[in-house]
């Protein structure tokens, strides 16, 4: 399967075997190069922040080869702790890369995927030089319409992360403006992202053409501060907007639990035991795996000395409660 990377015609992904191919387009061949000889792209690579790359430089162009993530997931299927987890990788990848003279184009989920609970920023062809006198993150607005609005939302009205489905390039404040009541739109979560950018566009003349004008400072540490301080108010902003505003069905899960005694929960945790080591399988996939117990045994019981194959666990939907 080929395809184009997602609005970015640097390059194109086709997946083969146990591998994603992304072959660069002959113009971005020295940009991406250059990049993946980067401090900062090295380090983040060795951390698994950033998905490996295998550099194959042939005469018929440049292709890398990826590892294939064996259990990919979409954000609309993410849970809350996943969005977050995401978030804040964005942030802090695009916040490392100031220091190298780059910076992230696009910041969206749809640049990230798990492997098992962590988040590995898969677009390597996200990143570009940053023009040191430029003030302005481009992809600013972005992040707040994919990233941050959706938590807001989730916050103040309770819709589902899974409706980022339907909304590809995120949520329009407008929008989320007139679903809230006052009260919500003058709240600390809602005020800046939504109500201030809302009523800030309809002040705008119809006349008045928009402008492109890139923001700068002609000393470039005052631009990196600037930089430094966006992404560190964003990160504060969804951290707020992530935190747990009530409880839900499942978040006492444990202490109601009232189908099994306790007798019982032991004798099902050795039934699983006793299946996991007879079956020996390669791989398990717990999906609503409430507080994990299944999957933690699982876990130990495959990953022991002496197991056939190293077991992989994708826990979906442990943080049900929120």
């Amino acid at each position: 399967m080929t395809q184009g990377t997602f609005r970015d015609p640097a390059g194109s992904l086709r997946l083969e075997g146990g591998q994603a191919l992304r072959s660069i387009h002959p113009t971005a061949r020295a940009a991406t190069l250059a990049f993946l000889d980067s401090p900062f792209c090295r380090a983040a690579q060795q951390r698994g922040d950033l998905i490996a790359a295998e550099i194959d430089d042939s005469p018929a162009g440049l292709t890398l080869r990826h590892p294939r993530i064996s259990f990919p997931t979409y954000p609309w299927e993410w849970t809350p702790s996943q969005w977050f987890a995401a978030a804040e990788l964005t942030l802090n990848l695009c916040e490392e890369a100031l220091v190298s003279g780059l910076i992230l184009k696009d910041a969206t989920p749809l640049n990230v995927l798990f492997t098992g609970a962590r988040p590995v920023f898969v677009d390597i062809l996200s990143f570009e030089p940053r023009d040191p006198a430029a003030t302005l993150w481009l992809a600013y607005g972005q992040y707040v319409r994919t990233f941050l609005l959706p938590l807001v939302m989730r916050r103040q009205l309770c819709w589902p992360l899974s409706l980022s489905l339907y909304h590809r390039d995120g949520y329009e404040p407008a929008a989320c403006y007139a679903a809230l009541n006052l009260r919500q739109r003058l709240s600390r979560s809602a005020l800046w992202p939504i109500t201030l950018p809302t009523l800030l566009d309809r002040r705008k003349s119809p006349q008045t053409a928009p402008t492109h004008r890139r923001p700068h400072s002609q000393d470039p540490e005052v631009s990196f501060r600037v930089l430094r301080r966006t992404l560190n108010d964003l990160r504060g902003r969804t951290r707020r907007a992530a935190q747990e505003s009530s409880a839900s069905n499942w978040s006492g899960y444990t202490n109601s639990l009232t189908h099994y005694t306790p007798q019982q929960s032991q004798a099902k945790l050795d039934w699983v035991r006793h299946a996991l080591q007879s079956i020996a399988p390669s791989s398990v996939l717990d999906i609503g795996a409430n507080t994990g117990d299944f999957s933690v045994l699982a876990a130990e019981t495959l990953g022991r000395p002496g197991a056939q194959s190293e077991s992989q666990i994708v826990a979906l939907e442990r943080d049900l409660a929120a």
